[in-house]
Parts: structure tokens; C-alpha cells; sequence
């Protein structure tokens, strides 16, 4: 009888140490889950501009240029057709598809993209032409363009002159009615870890 009274003990015993165990498990867990809150997009002003900061998924191993998802939707003011930009005013892309927390952005590097620009000090009109290695097309074989001038937006959806690159190297062959340019960006996709929505 008094071993089946020790064994009784023994496991009330080992009931409590395992209630505090993983009472303290418990703790550490809400203690780290304290120091590590969930990154929530954050509205900033930007001048007269409300601007959503919103971090993007990984699609790592993935190479996925022409589109980025973002943590941020319609319950974030997101919707089809705004601009997204990053590193401060560098057109990105746009809006193309919205659910309640998250939004798909189609990149400049999408194939399927253009954009009316222009280029350099003397804003001459050229069409940037997305893909892999986005460029400018269009140039006007008078017209001087040079390795380094700004390239801004010139469509009427986004606001006027976010820059979108730099011009790199300038093909102007004879036999081509137009002049044909590099894009450089100073970003790297597989580096985006957060952007910026405009909202208004």
C-alpha cells in the first residue's frame, strides 16, 4: 500500500513540475512574441501625399520580377490602379490586384508594361518598354539623350515626374528611325523588403 502511495506522490509531483514548465514555456513564448510584433503597413505623409509603407512577400527561389506582393489591401485604402513606388519617389509599378489584406503589383519589369517618360534636362518625350531589362524606345533621332539623365513619368494616371531610372548606354543607330536607350535603377529587386503605396 505505501508504494502505491509514493507512486501517487511521485506523480502529483511530476504534475506540478510539468505545469510549471510549460507555464514557463508559456511566458517565454508571450515574451518573444512582445519583442517581435507583426509588421503592419504604416501611413505616412509625404508633403501634401498619403503614402502606405507595405513590406513585400518573398518569392524566394523564385525570380519573379514582373509582380510583387504586398502586405497591404482594401482594408489599407489599396486600390487597382494606384502607383507604388520605392526608395523614397522611384516608380515601381502599379496596383493590378486588391483582396482584403494584400494587393498584387505589376513592375516596370512586367513585359507587358510601357510608360510615356521623359528624359534628361530637357524632358524629351521616349516610351520605357518593361521586361527583364526594361529600356527606352521611341527617342527622337535629333533629340539629345545622355548616359545619367533622369527619367520621370509622363502619364497622366500617376502624379507628374516620379522618377522612374537613369538613362544607361544610348544605341542610335543609323539604320533605326529611333534612338534606343538602357534603363539603370538604383535598386535591385531580390533587395525589396518594403515600398510605398500612394494613396492620394
Amino acid at each position: 500500500m505505501k508504494y502505491f502511495a509514493a507512486l501517487a506522490l511521485l506523480g502529483i509531483t511530476a504534475l506540478f513540475l510539468a505545469n510549471d514548465f510549460f507555464t514557463a514555456g508559456k511566458n517565454k513564448l508571450a515574451a518573444m512574441v512582445n519583442l517581435h510584433p507583426l509588421t503592419e503597413p504604416q501611413i505616412i505623409q509625404q508633403g501634401k501625399r498619403s503614402v502606405l509603407m507595405a513590406q513585400v512577400y518573398s518569392t524566394f527561389p523564385f525570380n519573379h520580377k514582373h509582380l510583387l506582393a504586398i502586405n497591404a489591401g482594401a482594408e489599407q485604402g489599396v486600390v487597382v490602379g494606384m502607383p507604388v513606388t520605392t526608395e523614397g519617389n522611384l516608380l515601381l509599378g502599379q496596383i493590378v490586384e486588391v483582396s482584403n489584406q494584400q494587393a498584387l503589383v505589376q513592375t516596370i519589369f512586367d513585359n507587358d508594361w510601357t510608360l510615356p517618360v521623359r528624359v534628361g534636362p530637357t524632358l524629351r518625350d521616349a516610351l520605357l518598354v518593361g521586361g527583364q531589362n526594361p529600356r527606352l524606345t521611341l527617342i527622337d533621332k535629333n533629340d539629345v539623350v545622355q548616359k545619367g539623365d533622369i527619367v520621370i513619368s509622363a502619364r497622366k494616371e500617376f502624379p507628374y515626374g516620379m522618377s522612374v531610372g537613369e538613362v544607361g548606354e544610348v544605341n542610335n543607330l543609323v539604320a533605326h528611325s529611333f534612338q534606343e536607350a538602357e534603363l539603370v535603377f538604383p535598386y535591385t529587386m531580390r533587395d525589396l523588403r518594403e515600398v510605398a503605396v500612394i494613396l492620394k
